[in-house]
């Protein structure tokens, strides 16, 4: 991951979020910061880009408000089970 290279030798996915978050813990270090929330939402960022959670909250909730049988593996994924 932190060489930037993806399956198929172009840039992955999530290296932008994972540069955006070495950066700012860089910088806080830097800085002599000791606060962790400071880089929080950019970890929130490279999790959801890596894991899909939110996404897949989402879509589970669709599927399940339109009362349809999900057509896809994601929909029927789910973390709490």
């Amino acid at each position: 991951m932190s060489s930037g290279h993806g399956l198929y030798l172009s840039k992955s996915r999530c290296y932008d979020s994972f540069k955006d978050l070495a950066i700012c813990t860089k910088e806080a270090k830097l800085n002599g910061s000791t606060d962790r929330l400071q880089c929080k939402p950019l970890v929130v960022d490279y999790f959801e880009c890596l894991h899909h959670t939110k996404e897949l909250k989402l879509l589970n909730e669709h599927a399940a408000a339109a009362n349809v049988e999900p057509t896809s593996w994601f929909c029927l994924w789910d973390r709490n089970k």
